[in-house]
């Protein structure tokens, strides 16, 4: 509306957006009629987004929880049809094979794909490496930006860019209302782990894994230390994800067995998800 203005339930009923309450800015709720079906559609938009800001908001009351993470199909309660936003998070490190799962299974899944490291060139402005080299460094050389070569600042230092950007990846989900599909190295379980899916991709067999890691590497990351520092930061998400009860998947086959073991995990989680509570049948 013309500056700004709160709509009014008049402007609603001739809206298909229908405005919350106090408590609930900036999650609306989309009806739409056809055939005495009623499809809701939790999207997070206007979210006023700070870097503080982190936390996903509340679904409305009588909405699953899952409305805002989940799909994988539809759930039926009466006439009424919900369908569920599903966001799929792949991460890794380097040379583990996420980019080319990520792609397949968008393909697959028919939703869209999207690069975290892209975020990097929006995220590094008007900052510098001297100041903060978190923004700057690849998670296989954070370390520089503690100090020596060590295996604790090798994992701390990937930590620190996981940190770095938290908040980009945040800002990305809020201001995004559809599927997604998103992978990166740096990508925090722990932070995402309520916002979709999140399946860690592993590479155990090293011949491939030194394979791989060369598509976007030159020879030299075997002679100063990041395939060495990728097997640690490696070792090191196997036993977070197994703390934080990720599914793990070893990047051991063919990208179509990889697509289907993909699949059983998201059958698997919406099998498990509670049925949507209903606030009324549709007259």
């Amino acid at each position: 509306m013309a500056g700004g203005a709160r709509k009014t339930k008049s402007d609603c009923q001739k809206s298909p957006w229908r405005v919350f309450g106090e408590g609930l800015e900036g999650v609306r709720e989309c009806y739409i009629s056809s055939y005495n079906m009623q499809i809701l559609v939790i999207m997070q938009l206007q979210v006023r987004i700070r870097t503080s800001c982190a936390k996903l908001l509340a679904p409305p009351v009588g909405v699953a929880s899952r409305c805002c993470t989940m799909r994988g199909g539809s759930r039926q309660g009466g006439n009424k049809i919900i369908f569920y936003l599903m966001n799929v998070f792949i991460y890794g490190v380097p040379g583990s094979g996420k980019t080319t799962l990520a792609k397949a299974l968008s393909s697959a899944l028919n939703i869209e794909y999207f690069e975290a490291d892209l975020i990097r060139r929006d995220a590094q402005k008007e900052k510098t490496l001297e100041n903060e080299p978190f923004f700057f460094l690849p998670t296989t050389e954070a370390y520089k930006g503690i100090g020596e070569r060590t295996q604790r600042n090798v994992i701390d230092g990937m930590l620190n860019v996981r940190l770095a950007f938290k908040d980009s990846i945040d800002k990305y989900l809020f201001t995004h209302s559809r599927d997604i599909i998103i992978e990166s190295a740096f990508l925090d379980p722990g932070n995402l782990k309520n916002k979709g899916i999140v399946i860690l991709l592993t590479i155990s067999a090293e011949t491939k894994h030194k394979k791989q890691f060369l598509v976007h590497r030159t020879i030299e990351s075997f002679s100063n230390g990041q395939f060495e520092n990728a097997r640690m930061i490696q070792n090191y998400f196997i036993s977070e994800a197994s703390r934080l009860n990720i599914p793990i998947i070893d990047n051991d086959e063919d990208i179509e067995s990889l697509i289907e073991r993909v699949k059983m995990i998201l059958e698997q989680v919406q099998a498990s998800s509670p049925e949507p509570h209903s606030s009324g049948k549709m007259k």
